[in-house]
Parts: structure tokens; C-alpha cells; sequence
């Protein structure tokens, strides 16, 4: 019966748009569930395991399906996404103990997303989509996890100074 369910899962997941699917699986990852009186905390810890797992493969399915036919997310909704990463990065802007398989989920998109579309573009999309420093914890994190990125030099601009200039 967990094979089926997961097979399930799976083929949903990866037939739902694909910006819907991400988006939908970093809401769980970062809203995990909570142990009851009737489950222990290993069924929480499990859940949220799986979750990463259809997250990843969800992503993977992003990845091959598009390399072969075009770019990867060429056809993903992209605000949809960043708005979802930026949710994600505000409840966890670090790596926290017991998080980290979700943490890793999203990074991992994150770092996909900056390889096949460019840190300038990823930027870009950010600030247009959450202008100000609504974007802030999305563009920390581009920051902390791909120092070579440099936000600062974006076209759209950043929360951040510019460096100063050197003479």
C-alpha cells in the first residue's frame, strides 16, 4: 500500500504545473507536521522526509524532462516560486537542526534555478516580484549559499550598498 501511495504521489506531483508542485511542496516543508498524542514525534520527522523526497523528485523531474526538450524552468511560473522560496527562507534562514532535509530541498531548487537561469535573472525576478525588502530573506539566502553570486550587482537592484569604489 506505500508503494502505491508513493507512486501516487509521485505522478501528481510531476503532472500538476510545475511551479504549483514546488510551490505547494515548500508550503509543507516549512509547515511541518506536529506529533500528536497518537503519533510520535518519528512519524512527524518521517513525514517530513517524504515530503523532501517528492520535493527533490519533483525537481529532478523539472530537470531531465526540460534538458531534453529545452531549458530547465523555461516553463515554470517563476514569481509562483519565488514567492514560495522567499516564504520558506523567512521561517528558515539558516539551517536549523531538524530541518535540514527541508533547508537542503529548498537550497537545492535555489541553486538548480541560479545554474540553468543565472543569478542576475534570479535576482532580477526577485526584485521585481517582491520589491522593497520584502525579497530580503530570499536574497540573503542567494547570498549566504552562492557567495560567487553577487546580488549586490543585479540589475534590479538589491536591499544591499553597492561596495565602495576603490581608486
Amino acid at each position: 500500500m506505500i508503494k502505491a501511495l508513493n507512486k501516487i504521489s509521485i505522478q501528481s506531483a510531476i503532472q500538476a504545473p510545475r511551479a504549483s508542485s514546488l510551490s505547494a511542496l515548500l508550503y509543507l516543508l516549512c509547515h511541518p507536521v506536529q506529533p500528536t498524542a497518537q503519533s510520535s514525534p518519528k512519524f512527524a520527522n518521517k513525514i517530513g522526509t517524504i515530503f523532501a523526497k517528492l520535493f527533490n523528485r519533483v525537481l529532478a523531474e523539472e530537470i531531465e524532462s526540460e534538458t531534453a526538450t529545452g531549458t530547465p524552468f523555461s516553463t515554470v511560473h517563476l514569481p509562483t516560486v519565488m514567492y514560495a522560496l522567499n516564504d520558506f527562507f523567512t521561517i528558515y534562514p539558516h539551517k536549523d537542526k531538524g530541518c535540514e532535509a527541508a533547508y537542503d530541498a529548498a537550497t537545492g531548487l535555489l541553486k538548480r534555478m541560479v545554474l540553468h537561469i543565472g543569478s542576475d535573472q534570479i535576482t532580477g525576478i526577485v526584485n521585481k516580484t517582491l520589491p522593497g525588502a520584502q525579497g530580503r530573506p530570499l536574497l540573503t539566502t542567494i547570498q549566504k549559499e552562492m557567495p560567487g553570486n553577487d546580488v549586490r550587482r543585479s540589475q534590479g537592484g538589491s536591499f544591499r550598498e553597492p561596495p565602495p569604489e576603490t581608486f
